[in-house]
């Protein structure tokens, strides 16, 4: 008896919330600052005092949805080629034979568990995450990582007068016996300390995603096994 023919799963698109709203921002400031010029023109009691600070308002508001506007249209991809993550700056790529597991990391509060605002995604190789991007990339998710360093200080339970030596991160990192220097090095390290904290490589905040975090995660490991079940027949 033949084997029944696989159906080729869909290819999905998110849509995160970061890059949501952006027109709506610039144009409610643009409408904001017009609506209190006029009753500026017109004399209207009270304006002018707070003309300024409405101005400012506007002009924050603007400065927002023009960086929302700036990042890509969808921050995660998934078909064939494995499960992709855009930035405005960079992307990577894990083909779905590389990504072991996917979960939301967490970290002891008390006698509480408290998750955090971040998918992990745990890959074979961690140091396929420096091949792609390029180190202005690398630097930016180091800074966007902060708050998770400071969450892995506290899971690893790293002594005060210890956490200034656990911050720096060193000019250099060998990690299975290659050397790497410079941002990539230090990059690799960062891993490494979020790996013994969280048991994840690579991070994707929450405002990436379209729906929960646990709910995301089951939905991405499913795909998965229906991706490889169909690419493991037609090739």
């Amino acid at each position: 008896m033949e084997n029944k023919a696989q159906i080729q799963p869909t290819a999905v698109r998110i849509r995160g919330q970061a890059s949501r709203g952006g027109s709506l921002l610039i144009l409610m400031s643009a409408g904001l600052f017009g609506l209190t010029t006029l009753l500026r023109l017109i004399d209207v009691p009270f304006v002018a005092d707070i003309y300024l600070f409405i101005t400012l308002i506007c002009i924050a508001l603007s400065a927002f949805g023009f960086l929302k506007l700036n990042e890509p249209r969808y921050s995660i991809t998934m078909n064939d080629k494995g499960f992709c993550y855009h930035h405005r700056l960079g992307k990577w790529r894990i083909d779905w034979v590389e990504l072991m597991h996917i979960g939301v990391p967490e970290v002891a509060s008390g006698f509480e568990t408290q998750t955090l605002s971040f998918i992990g995604i745990r890959i074979r190789d961690p140091a396929l995450l420096v091949q792609q991007p390029s180190l202005r990339f690398l630097v930016k998710v180091m800074t966007e990582q902060r708050p998770l360093l400071i969450q892995a200080a506290k899971a690893l339970e790293i002594p005060t007068h210890e956490l200034e030596d656990f911050f720096f991160e060193p000019p250099s990192f060998v990690y299975e016996g290659n050397k790497y220097a410079g941002v990539i090095g230090q990059f690799l390290c960062r891993c490494d300390k979020l790996r013994a904290a969280f048991g994840f490589d690579l991070y994707i905040p929450v405002s990436a995603l379209d729906k929960e975090g646990l709910q995301f995660c089951k939905e991405v490991r499913q795909l998965k096994l229906q991706w490889l079940a169909y690419l493991e027949q037609t090739n």
